[in-house]
């Protein structure tokens, strides 16, 4: 008997130690002081103006204080990568706001097809407003050809041309699209983008550039210099070979009629375009 008491004296003790353990009474926080917004130093594309919870930049959520001071925030892609972008009240979604949305890298000019560089199956069609529609072949057997603006049958391996800008090695490479050397590729850390050349020339890997080049004949300004000029004459094997002229003394490049003529007076002499 004495023994039961004794039992129920300890359980009762360790009733008391368990309850004193668990009512840890919670300390209040002191009133928070009152500060003005923080300096806007353009690291974010907003400012806390009321909200809490707000898009600090298209990709990031900012939490902001009751007096308007940025206390932190996270990136969208950290919590779930399948939502990377920030919309509305500082809501992470898979779509990107219209306001965030920016030019595509694949598009040197609006209102333009464009090879893929990584799916020579594949092409994409920038808009105006420099967005990209994805476009595939019809069939296996064709690539995109850049200067039909259309598909072409695949006639040898070398029609197929892609850049592999994730693979090890590749970044910072600048390639000529080779079956359109107009057009280069550069694997940049965001991935690959397409660049365009001028009228008659074409990307040189070796120098990094473009370079002018015959697609057609006839005489063409010499860029910078209006004493010279190229010369494109045909080949006997359907090409073209480039020459660099110069302009007998006192005589001037004239874009507008191909050729060497004395400056109008007063200096406005010919154009090198």
């Amino acid at each position: 008997m004495q023994g039961l008491v004794y039992a129920a004296v300890l359980c009762a003790f360790a009733a008391v130690q368990v309850g004193a353990a668990a009512d840890v009474s919670l300390e209040v926080p002191s009133r928070r002081a009152v500060v003005s917004p923080a300096a806007d130093d353009g690291s974010t594309a907003s400012k806390c103006t009321g909200d809490r919870i707000v898009c600090g930049t298209c990709t990031s959520v900012m939490m902001c204080s009751y007096g308007n001071e940025n206390v932190g925030g996270y990136e969208c892609s950290s919590v779930d990568t399948s939502r990377p972008y920030c919309t509305g009240k500082g809501v992470c979604s898979a779509t990107v706001n219209a306001a965030c949305e920016t030019k595509s890298e694949l598009c040197p000019k609006g209102n333009l097809a464009y090879p893929d560089p990584a799916n020579c199956s594949e092409a994409v069609f920038c808009d105006a407003a420099m967005k990209t529609v994805k476009m595939s072949s019809p069939a296996s057997n064709y690539v995109f050809n850049f200067t039909a603006q259309s598909w072409s049958l695949k006639k040898t391996a070398a029609d197929c041309f892609q850049v592999n800008c994730n693979a090890a090695g590749q970044l910072n490479k600048w390639y000529a699209y080779k079956p359109d050397p107009r057009l280069s590729i550069f694997c940049g850390t965001s991935g690959p983008m397409t660049f365009e050349c001028g009228a008659n020339e074409v990307f040189v890997e070796a120098k990094k550039a473009c370079e002018f080049a015959c697609s057609e004949s006839g005489n063409f300004a010499y860029p910078g210099d209006t004493a010279r000029y190229y010369m494109c004459l045909p080949t006997a094997t359907g090409g073209f070979q480039l020459f660099e002229q110069s302009c007998l003394p006192g005589l001037q490049f004239d874009t507008t009629k191909k050729m060497c003529t004395v400056p109008a007076t007063g200096g406005g002499g010919g154009s090198s375009g």
